[in-house]
């Protein structure tokens, strides 16, 4: 397994905490990204607060992303170890 941190909320409507939590281990069509920079937009607010749909808590929110490739499974083509980009 994988430990990761980030900051999510708990629960509906609550406001991010530091949270660490367990990633399944990389399959070879995967990458692991070192997560550089995160924006967290109106969507993501919309989803911690529910007024969608019921999410799924605890929520880490934040798609628009900017990370170093650490590492890379046997399959993947398109990015490299080192390479720096948005996802």
């Amino acid at each position: 397994m994988i430990t990761a941190k980030g900051y999510a909320a708990l629960q509906a409507g609550t406001t991010l905490t530091p949270w660490t939590f367990e990633r399944r281990p990389l399959t070879t069509h995967d990458v692991l990204i070192e997560i550089l920079y995160c924006g967290v937009c109106h969507t993501d607010l919309h989803q911690i607060r529910n007024d969608w749909f019921p999410g799924i808590f605890p929520m880490v929110p934040g798609h628009e992303i900017v990370g170093r490739i650490i590492e890379a499974g046997e399959h993947v083509t398109k990015l490299k170890v080192g390479d720096i980009d948005s996802f």
